[in-house]
């Protein structure tokens, strides 16, 4: 069953709300927060099909914008990351904001007309959803085949001694592949080379210090060297869509 979870101070609208995404789908899990803190720790335990958000949440501060910012924690969440979402806001100048930063689905201007809210819920909730593409590789080790996702490579240790292909949750140790070789069987362009012996995901990166010749990793997963001779090549590579 798909689920709603709409994010509204006022409890007048929250209530007009409920009420409109039932006519618009009456067999469908309605969760309503007045508060970005609830709306958080209900998303991290369930699965939301859609997000009904107001911008402000809170009239304690007159710069209040905690609906655009729970919003943009969502689209760092990854199943998250393309959820419909909708935002309600009395305000004039966040339409294109939500648009180009938050890439929701629409926006809704208070007050709104019912009918079109409906029409709106009801195109959401059956708009596809696109999830994380798959990059499936395969490596054998002695005689057993070992299924990955080359996304989920953080990066990779390549020396005579031997291959270590770093995971988030796990290290893979393999044996030696000339670098050049191993990023054609890999065919995953987003692993670029960083040093002769080193390979790391884009994805993974946070920052880099090139005065000191090291990669920051992102989730506090460390840091990585840089090769000397790497540096310029490196650069044209995170610089390259």
């Amino acid at each position: 069953m798909k689920s709603v979870l709409i994010v509204e101070r006022n409890e007048v609208l929250m209530d007009q709300m409920i009420s409109l995404v039932k006519e618009a789908d009456v067999d469908i899990q309605i969760r309503a927060v007045r508060t970005d803190g609830e709306a958080y720790q209900y998303a991290m335990k369930g699965n939301v099909s859609l997000f009904i958000v107001d911008v402000v949440l809170t009239t304690r501060f007159s710069q209040d914008a905690s609906g655009i910012n729970f919003a943009a924690q969502m689209r760092m969440v990854e199943r998250y990351r393309h959820t419909p979402i909708i935002m309600m806001s009395m305000l004039e100048d966040i339409e294109m904001y939500a648009y180009k930063d938050l890439h929701c689905y629409t926006y809704l201007e208070k007050p709104f007309d019912k009918r079109h809210v409906i029409k709106v819920i009801r195109e959401a909730l059956d708009a596809p959803v696109s999830y994380k593409k798959k990059y499936p590789v395969y490596f054998r080790r002695e005689d057993v085949l070992i299924k990955r996702d080359a996304a989920d490579i953080v990066y990779i240790e390549n020396s005579k001694k031997g291959l270590t292909i770093h995971f988030k949750d796990e290290d893979l140790e393999m044996d030696y592949l000339p670098s050049g070789k191993l990023l054609d069987a890999l065919k995953y362009e987003k692993l670029i080379r960083c040093g002769r012996h080193m390979m790391v995901n884009k994805d993974y990166i946070d920052s880099f210090d090139l005065i000191n010749k090291y990669v920051i990793l992102k989730d506090d997963l460390g840091t990585i060297d840089m090769g000397k001779s790497y540096r310029q090549k490196f650069l044209r590579e995170i610089c390259r869509e």
